[in-house]
């Protein structure tokens, strides 16, 4: 009884938390789910996903035919999931959300129920948790990475079943997996399990590794390496990690400790948080070390021996962190106003018009049309009809919008950021 209350209290409170990200809004957040929304309607009406006729979904969408290279090579796996909450989009990864924290308590009631309960409500604290609620297939990374962690030590042959499984609905959180599994079957000198759970999954991903052998350009795009060194600022980092910036303290106590299986799971990922070396985003690792970060952290506050002092210290974590929060609230795009102005343009104008804009999922599949991008097209925007607003578009000169005719930017209601380039 006690353990099902606890999994009840972590899945209330990380619906709650990852309900104030979505419910103010009444649009999609985020670029990716736009794209996971138009295909999940193509599946719905069609009674198939669009990878297996990549010819009608142009026919149907002419507007992002571009992405047919995309569409080839994506997991399939992650829409069937998708499928029964086409209706409930928004709040598909408010459930995940939810799951997460439950995955997470099973993991670490291994080792203690109240680290369990600490670390299914930390994970949800750091600032970053609400960028991960809007990537949809990685919520469901984040979920099955510590189940299949806790599998491996139950049922292991169970924890190379779902991260097979895991390598068709999100590659790269399918990657994370392998990581932390081959760390943990080195660590605990399980090789031939190790080796057995491995074997079960590749046969699960085999046939999507066919088809991502298949699309040669897709692939090389994909995994191309593209070194940066480019790292952010520190208020960036205050920003993303909020609280859990106090993380550095517990590290060391988990050195201290000789914890060095949990923390051989966060190296790489502070590394390629760091420094970029593919064409994922640095900050798409945020999430994954949220992960391992609430582990760590977990493992070390219910080691402190004054009760007082080691609830004070959860309670403060997720105090601070909600009260930094506050930012997230308008800085993730789409605005509502960006999504009624595209709104506008697709209503008031015709499917053959030429929009110069951002390529971007939000504005490509809410206008429905045609939309042109690049520094050419910038310097000739005369010849086009109209002239997104957005601000990722117009980083020009300010001769640029006095020369431009006020009826060629859509939707004059909505604001216009200057910026001088």
């Amino acid at each position: 009884m006690e353990e099902k209350i606890n999994i009840l209290l972590i899945f209330i409170f990380s619906v709650l938390l990852s309900s104030l990200f979505i419910l103010p809004f009444q649009q999609l957040l985020g670029e990716d789910p736009y794209f996971h929304r138009e295909i999940t309607e193509f599946f719905v009406e069609h009674g198939y996903l669009p990878q297996n006729n990549v010819e009608e979904w142009n026919r149907e969408n002419p507007y992002a035919s571009y992405l047919d290279f995309k569409l080839r090579t994506y997991p399939r796996g992650f829409y069937y999931i998708l499928y029964p909450f086409h209706t409930l989009l928004r709040f598909f990864p408010v459930l995940f959300s939810g799951i997460t924290g439950i995955c997470l308590y099973l993991y670490l009631s291994r080792y203690s129920k109240e680290a369990g309960v600490i670390g299914g409500i930390i994970v949800h604290t750091p600032n970053f948790t609400a960028h991960s609620i809007l990537l949809l297939p990685e919520i469901l990374g984040l979920a099955f990475i510590p189940f299949i962690l806790y599998l491996f030590d139950k049922k292991y042959y169970l924890s190379g079943v779902f991260l097979g499984i895991l390598t068709l609905i999100h590659p790269l959180s399918a990657v994370m997996g392998y990581l932390v599994l081959i760390i943990t079957g080195i660590f605990k000198k399980n090789f031939r399990k190790l080796g057995i759970s491995l074997l079960i999954s590749l046969i699960f991903a085999f046939p999507y590794l066919l088809i991502i052998l298949g699309e040669k350009t897709n692939v090389s795009y994909q995994i191309g390496i593209h070194f940066s060194t480019e790292i952010y600022s520190l208020k960036d980092y205050l920003k993303f990690f909020g609280a859990m910036l106090i993380s550095p303290v517990f590290l060391y106590l988990s050195i201290k400790k000789k914890d060095y299986r949990h923390l051989a799971f966060i190296v790489p990922l502070i590394f390629l948080s760091l420094i970029r070396i593919s064409r994922v985003p640095s900050e798409r690792f945020f999430a994954y070390l949220s992960i391992f970060l609430a582990i760590i952290v977990a493992l070390r506050i219910v080691e402190i021996k004054n009760v007082r002092i080691r609830y004070c210290l959860v309670f403060s974590l997720i105090l601070i962190s909600s009260v930094q929060n506050y930012w997230i609230f308008g800085a993730i795009g789409p605005s509502t106003r960006e999504v009624k102005s595209w709104e506008f343009l697709n209503e008031n104008s015709l499917e053959d018009c030429k929009v110069l804009g951002w390529e971007r999922y939000p504005q490509i599949f809410t206008v429905k049309r045609k939309i042109y991008h690049g520094e050419e097209n910038y310097r000739n925007y005369k010849d086009f009809d109209y002239v997104s607003p957005d601000a990722n578009v117009l980083v020009y000169k300010r001769d640029f919008l006095s020369s431009l005719e006020e009826d060629k930017i859509y939707d004059n209601k909505v604001g216009i950021w200057l910026i001088d380039s």
